[in-house]
């Protein structure tokens, strides 16, 4: 009985990346997609992305806050 056994252990394999080119992706649609460990994926974003998303959802909340305003009777008059 021969206790020892022999595993072949291959190289790893070179990795094949590709970069895609620059002629076919737009600035404006250029995204990066990153995994994380929560599987969750994370957008790059431009400044004018991120700027109009903020004042989308700022707008959102004072239509919101419209709705809860308090009436005009019972506003308290400043003399």
């Amino acid at each position: 009985m021969n206790l020892e056994t022999k595993i072949e252990i291959k190289p790893n394999e070179s990795l094949k990346v590709s970069k895609p080119s620059t002629q076919s992706v737009e600035r404006s649609v250029w995204k990066t997609k990153v995994k994380t460990k929560n599987r969750k994926e994370k957008l790059r974003k431009s400044g004018l992305q991120i700027k109009k998303e903020a004042q989308d959802i700022e707008g959102e909340m004072l239509e919101k806050e419209k709705f809860w305003e308090t009436p005009a009777f019972l506003r308290r008059k400043k003399i």
